[in-house]
């Protein structure tokens, strides 16, 4: 979350950071000059699909003592 209420040192920040939109727009909220942005949502939209991945789904496996495989000699022997 966003919150503001103290402004930085001007020992912990630069000149750099200081003309950055980013630091102009936190200290215009310290200084009580504008409020502070909600987040954007990072929810896709409904029908935006193109970058969504399900998770894939456990497929169930069989195992030998329940499925067991005939051989091809051993198919041939069986009688219907």
């Amino acid at each position: 979350t966003q919150q503001y209420g103290a402004i930085l040192l001007i020992e912990l920040t630069t000149a750099e950071i200081r003309n950055s939109k980013a630091y102009q727009e936190y200290y215009a909220c310290v200084m009580g000059e504008a409020a502070p942005k909600p987040k954007v949502s990072a929810r896709q939209k409904k029908g935006d699909s193109a970058s969504f991945t399900t998770p894939p789904t456990p497929t169930p496996t069989t195992t030998a003592e329940s499925a067991p495989r005939l051989s091809a000699a051993a198919k041939g022997k069986q009688h219907s």
